[in-house]
């Protein structure tokens, strides 16, 4: 789960300024694991493409999923679309060999075939 906070910093003086801080939150597993390279890059990029004063990684125990909020109202919805397959050309491809979009009007009414499919479940 990624969050954005704003806060003012609070001096003797009174509010200095805005500081923007991005707290990443991870359950621990081995997807999204905080000492892979690639979680540590992509924290990187974000803390200095967007410029923030702070950045925090927290993680909960592996195999603690349990207590993970999201993951305990995503339980249900997992369970309806186990084996769903959502096409990406149902009205057409709009890739070309590369897989590059070349058609942005067929993207755009593909993905939202794929919503309305998900919605109705």
């Amino acid at each position: 789960m990624l969050t954005l906070k704003e806060f003012e910093v609070i001096t003797r003086s009174g509010i200095d300024r805005r500081q923007t801080n991005f707290i990443f939150t991870f359950d621990g597993g081995p997807d999204e694991n905080p000492r892979y390279q690639e979680v540590i890059w992509v924290a990187i990029h974000h803390f200095l493409r967007y410029d923030f004063d702070s950045l925090f990684i927290a993680i909960n125990t592996p195999g603690r999923s349990a207590f993970n909020r999201i993951e305990k109202k995503m339980a249900p919805l997992s369970k309806e679309l186990t084996g769903l397959i959502l096409p990406h050309d149902h009205y057409g491809s709009h890739l070309n060999e590369r897989s590059i979009t070349i058609d942005a009007d067929l993207e755009k009414k593909n993905f939202k075939f794929a919503g309305v499919t998900l919605a109705e479940i």
